[in-house]
């Protein structure tokens, strides 16, 4: 009934909060699952330095394109960089002999990028900002890169840096670590994917709108609201909960 599909708006999370939550709260994947970069192969790492050596060059191409008078220097911003086996073999590159063996009309460029451009290293979780400044330690003590590489906390959908002359910007796999709010299409229209939160052990918040809802559309006992449910996880409660998409 419309009151049901009412009442499962109101209490319900939209599937991209529970996203956000399973893989951004404290207790999310990111920040309990360690060193992730040995839990899982990243790409860097199998191509790894090819793959910071070719970045490098897209950025060093951008900026040559870009740099009117030939002597901005730039701010290089790295997006949800995670472990940060990318940014150390770009920075690892741009600080070698082979980077700075270029045609002369770019030597001026190349030296810029070399010895004056500043690096924004970021990512949202406190374990890859932990992570990062272990795999950029030789970079943070080489007194030639260490005040011009900065590791900072941002969320990728939503930060401001404020004015900066000329900026690039790149990341990696950062897409598909993004919430999102997934459509389903059932005879012609189109619905949202909602979560409702429940007790595995039956206790809900026994109110006659859950009562409905176990009644009539989910196969689970024990509903209650989504505000209930963060009560919960930030209590730490997550061991008697369940989430069924609806």
């Amino acid at each position: 009934s419309i009151y049901k599909i009412k009442f499962i708006t109101w209490s319900a999370f939209d599937f991209r909060e529970f996203q956000g939550l399973a893989l951004y709260d404290k207790r999310g994947l990111f920040e309990t699952m360690g060193d992730y970069g040995n839990a899982m192969p990243m790409l860097p790492q199998l191509f790894s330095p090819l793959f910071g050596r070719a970045m490098a060059e897209l950025l060093s191409g951008i900026y040559i394109s870009r740099a009117h008078s030939g002597t901005e220097i730039p701010t290089i911003l790295s997006i949800g960089a995670g472990r940060g086996f990318l940014d150390y073999d770009l920075i690892n590159y741009l600080r070698s002999d082979l980077f700075s063996d270029c045609p002369p009309e770019y030597a001026l460029q190349t030296a810029i990028l070399r010895d004056s451009a500043k690096f924004l290293i970021t990512d949202r979780t406190q374990n890859s900002l932990g992570l990062l400044r272990k795999e950029l330690s030789d970079v943070l003590k080489d007194p030639t890169f260490s005040t011009r590489v900065n590791i900072r906390e941002m969320n990728a959908l939503d930060f401001n840096l404020g004015g900066i002359p000329l900026g690039l910007a790149f990341s990696n796999e950062l897409v598909d670590c993004l919430p999102t709010e997934p459509i389903v299409k059932i005879n012609s229209n189109l619905y949202v994917v909602k979560v409702v939160p429940y007790d595995l052990g039956n206790n809900g918040d026994n109110s006659p709108d859950s009562k409905r809802i176990e009644s009539s559309i989910l196969p689970a006992k024990g509903v209650f609201g989504k505000y209930d449910a963060l009560k919960r996880i930030k209590a730490g409660e997550l061991e008697r909960m369940g989430f069924l998409p609806v």
